[in-house]
């Protein structure tokens, strides 16, 4: 008759020790930041401030002119920094705290020719932009600090771009060496740290700019039966959160898949997440392979990504790595570009029949009614204790039944 005691006994432990993540207390609470007017395309929040590219009507309509704004969050300014002069366009808009960059490119418009590509600087509250680099394919410039780097041909290549350093402090350029881009749009720049793609291995690469050391994140891996490479990936203090895309190259198995992992830097471990409910798992359930996701962010706190829950439906996902708390926003509708900073998060949405809107989410960080308290990681006798509660238990029903 014991045998009833132990077997309930090991179902209430697997049923505690298999709990889901802690969600996080608060809520999210989301407004739809006003732009005059314009067609918001992509955005970052840094701090107190918005920065966002914008089309002054459709933003499909390549001689629409391009505009950078800054929005306030504390006053609720909004300010129109410059726009785009045919036949160039402008693009790629990016912050960090008062520092302010973007590129500008010729237009897609056939039989007309544009100068060559700029990169621009401007620093907040001034706002006066400054040309730092002119030249051709120079692109996707990324700030932080005194800082910029973007991609641009080197060496006279037309098909393999590199990365160019400027110092505000010295107002000099330089070409880092040894470097290729895969996806110069997606190269990062944290501190003294450059995150990119290698144009030759399609490595995930992290770059360090002072002693020129590189380490590897993740590696593309290729094998008989399949191919994993790099699909997207995020980094920002000591975090890197990527997504893998791996197909199936056997004649039985032409399927594609993904996953989510997230990196640390400083004890250089690597651990998978669901994308469904942000928990760190050994291996994925069949609702973790078949799920939509994309468009990690972090700030290096905490990280993020966009859950694809239906047609014109999405969660966004944040996991706070340190506690597992997680939160979820729902949004209903596509997100593109979310950005995040402290408690704050920005995205656009583009939902079927609505036009495209600039979004700011802001974290309640009080509770919130049904909410979960994360698992207390300094108290681990409390797990303890509950599992031998749950053995004894089992144990005093299996004597009365005994009885």
């Amino acid at each position: 008759m014991k045998t009833a005691g132990y077997i309930l006994c090991t179902f209430l432990c697997v049923l505690f020790l298999a709990a889901p993540p802690a969600l996080a207390a608060g809520q999210w609470q989301t407004v739809t930041v006003p732009v005059d007017g314009l067609t918001p395309i992509a955005a970052q929040v840094s701090t107190d401030t918005i920065v966002f590219t914008a089309a002054a009507g459709d933003p499909m309509n390549q001689s629409i002119p391009r505009i950078v704004c800054l929005y306030s969050i504390p006053t609720g300014t909004l300010t129109r920094i410059t726009g785009s002069v045919p036949p160039m366009s402008l693009t790629g808009a990016q912050i960090s705290d008062t520092k302010l960059v973007w590129f500008e490119q010729p237009e897609w418009i056939p039989n007309v020719t544009g100068g060559p590509d700029r990169i621009l600087l401007a620093t907040i509250p001034q706002n006066t932009p400054q040309v730092i680099h002119t030249g051709d394919d120079a692109e996707w410039p990324k700030v932080s600090g005194n800082r910029v780097i973007w991609s641009g041909d080197v060496n006279g290549s037309d098909y393999m771009q590199g990365i160019y350093l400027y110092d505000m402090t010295t107002g000099t350029s330089e070409v880092l060496p040894g470097i290729t881009v895969l996806d110069a749009a997606a190269t990062v720049l944290d501190a003294g740290t450059v995150a990119f793609q290698d144009g030759i291995s399609m490595d995930l690469v992290l770059y360090d700019i002072a002693t020129g050391n590189r380490s590897v994140v993740a590696r593309e891996v290729r094998t008989d039966a399949s191919a994993t490479n790099i699909d997207s990936f995020a980094f920002s203090g000591n975090y890197v959160l990527f997504i893998t895309r791996t197909l199936g190259l056997e004649k039985d198995d032409r399927g594609e898949s993904k996953a989510l992992f997230l990196y640390t830097l400083d004890d250089t471990t690597t651990r998978l997440i669901s994308p469904v409910n942000g928990a760190f798992v050994n291996t994925l359930t069949k609702e973790d392979k078949s799920a939509t996701f994309d468009s990690p962010f972090t700030d290096g706190r905490r990280v993020g990504w966009v859950h694809v829950t239906g047609i014109g439906r999405s969660v966004i996902m944040v996991l706070d790595p340190e506690s597992s708390e997680v939160s979820m926003l729902p949004v209903d509708s596509f997100v593109a570009f979310p950005s995040m900073d402290g408690s704050r998060i920005v995205y656009t949405t583009d939902g079927f029949g609505k036009n495209s809107s600039l979004v700011l989410a802001t974290k309640d960080e009080g509770p919130s009614p049904g909410s979960r308290s994360p698992t207390p990681t300094s108290a681990p006798g409390f797990a303890l204790f509950t599992v031998l509660s749950a053995c004894s238990a089992a144990y005093i029903v299996s004597g009365m039944k005994k009885r």
